[in-house]
């Protein structure tokens, strides 16, 4: 399960889907299948945990409030930028914000307490084991396919089932994916520009994405951008998406763009002797975000998708 990149980032895409008799606040169940096998889930649910951020913008973007989400160390705020004004948490709001020190820390008495008929939890069922005990507590969805993380479309397109608002969520995911392709045509010079997503987290330790298919990789091709060929399939990293690099391989990332997050200084990398030698640092090009702003471009949701444009467009401007 692929949780490294995301864990840093947060101190931190397989669907099938259809109605049965069960129970649950409408009466009725979906079937949905994911990486442990089929869970069914109730329709129409009264209080939902949330404990990935696809699913918390999902419902927000649906009009539907979690009763409760995951708030990460690290975080000064537990509302993202994107979504202010949707997300509404305790004490001025309704939903409850589950405290937890990192993402392999499942917090099952907060969320017991909730005593939710419903839990999104996506990547943070990390394991067989956690997601058998979040499911003795409530229904429970955790990652569809297993070594990447869920894809915001898929995300919308469940809670659209969940909330008997699909054809809300269809069209909400088509204006979205519009506006992702809409980037290559507002800025065409842009468009074939090399790219690099990493993240600092030490000297030994600079997390760089690497996979093709990964939902990083698909918003940015989305906008005409292209992931090196240095980095596809590059090792070294953890859950098969993302390989590892060091101050002494940062060169590997050579790129038209680097889209950088960290936790804190950056002056170690920005004193190796390779890093005036990239391209995207010698033309300006290089985009450094603190843990929220990264999480936009590494966990991709249905609201932040159209914020991270806006983050990345001036930056575009300059070809």
């Amino acid at each position: 399960m692929m949780l490294a990149f995301v864990a840093s980032i947060m101190l931190v895409a397989g669907l099938s889907a259809c109605s049965s008799s069960g129970s649950g606040a409408s009466g009725e169940t979906i079937t949905v299948s994911h990486v442990y096998g089929e869970s069914q889930l109730p329709t129409k649910p009264k209080k939902v945990v949330t404990l990935v951020p696809g699913y918390t913008d999902a419902m927000l973007a649906l009009g539907e409030s979690p009763a409760a989400i995951a708030g990460y160390a690290g975080f000064p705020k537990s509302v993202m930028p994107w979504e202010e004004g949707k997300l509404q948490v305790e004490p001025e709001g309704s939903t409850h914000v589950l405290k937890l020190m990192n993402p392999s820390d499942v917090p099952l008495e907060q969320i017991a307490q909730q005593e939710p008929d419903l839990i999104l939890a996506g990547a943070l069922a990390s394991n067989e084991e956690i997601y058998k005990k979040l499911q003795d507590v409530a229904p429970t969805l955790p990652a569809l396919a297993d070594g990447k993380l869920d894809s915001w479309q898929d995300q919308t397109k469940i809670v659209g089932q969940l909330f008997k608002k699909e054809s809300e969520a269809d069209n909400i995911v088509a204006s979205t994916e519009q506006t992702l392709s809409a980037v290559s045509q507002e800025f065409p010079a842009a468009a074939g520009k090399t790219f690099a997503v990493a993240f600092f987290g030490g000297a030994d330790n600079i997390q760089v994405v690497t996979d093709p298919n990964d939902i990083t990789v698909q918003m940015l091709t989305k906008m005409g951008l292209k992931l090196p060929d240095s980095l596809i399939g590059l090792g070294g990293g953890e859950g098969g998406v993302q390989g590892r690099l060091s101050l002494e391989t940062i060169d590997k990332m050579n790129s038209d763009i680097i889209i950088m997050g960290s936790t804190g200084d950056l002056s170690a990398m920005e004193s190796s002797p390779l890093w005036p030698g990239l391209t995207a640092v010698r033309e300006n090009h290089v985009l450094k975000l603190d843990p929220a702003a990264v999480t936009s471009f590494r966990v991709p949701t249905v609201l932040s998708v159209p914020w991270s444009i806006e983050q990345i467009k001036p930056t575009l401007a300059t070809f």
